[in-house]
């Protein structure tokens, strides 16, 4: 709730972000009142992500004094009234929306909103001891996940994979993703027991044990295919600009297959700036999604076309790229200066 004289300057006073003319009358009294509202700049940045246990504060982005200042987490007031807002030791429920509210005597304007996304670590999640435990033909190829991490979404992680205590690197017949997944394309001579370990930037974690047995009997070698796709990506224009996306072929006759990325059907020119690949590929960074596919196109389409040595075969996977703007208000339209009398109806759009 906004308290008291701040409530009463919601009843008595019309709100504008710019400057503005009021004229007050009724049968006694003719008055005429002028000035600004509280105005504001914007904050810094759009969004915080403080680590967990640490101080953090933010100033109310006020261009002018005011008389009083009152701070919002979520739409609910926290009753803080100082100018900069301080939290000693932010925690994870600390996480929201924040905005300052400000009255002077002419009007009340709440401030920009700011997001602040705590980020955390916890480790891993039990899981059951199946999780642990696959059987794979020697022929054909594997994946094993992370289990689930007890962590915000946000965190800054480095995966770690060992097999039998020997750390594991990227190369043509494994691949370890960007979210910790790991792909082992020929599943001979790697059975065994594999730990995984997530570094964060406070602490890490280490998996229990993943045990890989062989499954005993006859199986045809796998077709040539995409064993690890492409993911779906939604870009938050002006909160988030870069995108990934990752494609493991499997082995054929031997030999690493050759891929090529797509957008909307187009082949992607790799420049090292705006469009990146690593490991042989397999991995494509796009670092201005916004200015590559443009504001106008909303739904995009990437595609990794994976091609086998002898160029015999082709696979394709998709992906959708979707971008979603932030919604702008066209300020020209709002009237400069308005005149109401006492008691008249007011509707602005």
């Amino acid at each position: 709730m906004i308290k008291q004289p701040l409530l009463h300057g919601f009843r008595r006073l019309l709100l504008f972000s710019i400057p503005f003319l009021l004229y007050l009358t009724n049968a006694s009294l003719a008055q005429i009142i002028t000035g600004r509202p509280p105005q504001f700049s914007k904050f810094p940045h759009n969004s915080y992500s403080p680590l967990e246990g640490t101080e953090f504060s933010i100033k109310c982005p006020l261009l002018y004094d005011t008389y009083q200042i009152e701070w919002f987490k979520d739409g609910e007031s926290l009753g803080k009234s100082s100018l900069i807002l301080s939290i000693p030791s932010i925690s994870r429920i600390d996480s929201g929306i924040y905005k300052c509210y400000t009255y002077n005597g002419i009007g009340g304007a709440f401030s920009p909103s700011i997001n602040i996304s705590v980020t955390y670590f916890d480790g891993f999640k039990q899981v059951s001891e199946s999780f642990y435990k696959i059987k794979v033909p020697p022929s054909g190829y594997f994946s094993l996940k992370p289990p689930p991490l007890n962590a915000s979404p946000n965190s800054k992680l480095t995966w770690k994979w060992k097999f039998e205590e020997q750390e594991i690197f990227t190369n043509d017949t494994h691949y370890i993703s960007a979210n910790g997944d790991l792909i082992i394309l020929e599943a001979a001579r790697r059975f065994g027991i594999y730990r995984v370990e997530v570094i964060s930037e406070k602490s890490s974690a280490i998996s229990l044990e993943y045990t890989v047995e062989e499954e005993i009997g006859d199986a045809a070698p796998p077709n040539f295919a995409i064993v690890y796709r492409p993911r779906d990506i939604l870009i938050l224009d002006d909160t988030s600009t870069s995108a990934t996306f990752e494609c493991v072929p499997s082995i054929w006759n031997k030999f690493p297959a050759e891929i090529n990325w797509l957008l909307n059907g187009n082949e992607l020119t790799v420049d090292g700036l705006e469009v990146r690949t690593e490991f042989s590929n397999r991995r494509l960074i796009l670092s201005n999604v916004v200015n590559l596919v443009g504001k106008s196109n909303f739904n995009s389409k990437i595609t990794c076309e994976a091609t086998t040595s002898d160029e015999r075969l082709i696979e394709k996977a998709d992906a959708k790229l979707e971008i979603y703007e932030k919604p702008i208000i066209n300020k020209e339209k709002l009237e400069k200066e308005v005149t109401k009398k006492i008691g008249d109806s007011f509707k602005m759009e």
